[in-house]
């Protein structure tokens, strides 16, 4: 009988634990919009800063142009790339917590875990800060392409090593 009460008394605490846990993770969706939002801003302002250093130095129209505008699209990327990854381990052990209690009474109830949307509709934002640089290209020259950092594997970071290590002397 302590048994049979003892589940009751684990399984009345379930939806309680769902609705953290559901809140848990809405929170850190929230956390990594907010971060990719901020991250916009930070980034505008720094292709604003180099545009602005680079007509200083009358070199808006030089190949550093599009050199330095991919340098800070491409640590912008990696840095959403990171925060990303992180907000998906964190999602991971919030949805670790549940057992087969919380995923009956998802059932009954019809409650999905929540998850993160912001990975979903990010990629539009991404996509436009990998947009190679081409205000400064004359008519027919083709844009540098950016690094993506979304793109990069360890498998390609060994073959390039094994093609030419001079890169790292």
């Amino acid at each position: 009988m302590a048994t049979v009460l003892a589940y009751i008394g684990r399984f009345l605490a379930v939806p309680g634990e769902i609705e953290s846990n559901d809140r848990a993770v809405l929170e850190r969706d929230q956390d990594l919009e907010s971060w990719l939002a901020d991250e916009n801003v930070r980034l505008k302002r720094r292709l604003t800063r180099i545009r602005n250093e680079l007509a200083a130095r009358g070199m808006f129209q030089s190949g550093e142009y599009a050199h330095l505008l991919n340098l800070a699209k491409e640590r912008a990327i990696h840095a959403y790339r990171d925060q990303e990854r992180q907000a998906r381990r964190d999602v991971a052990r919030i949805h670790q917590r549940e057992n087969w209690m919380h995923g009956v009474w998802r059932q009954i109830t019809l409650t999905p875990q929540a998850v993160l949307t912001v990975p979903v509709y990010a990629n539009e934002l991404l996509d436009a800060w990998a947009t190679p640089p081409t205000k400064h290209l004359a008519t027919g020259d083709q844009p540098v392409p950016l690094d993506d950092p979304r793109q990069r594997t360890l498998g390609q970071a060994l073959d390039e090593v094994r093609q030419s290590v001079a890169d790292f002397e």
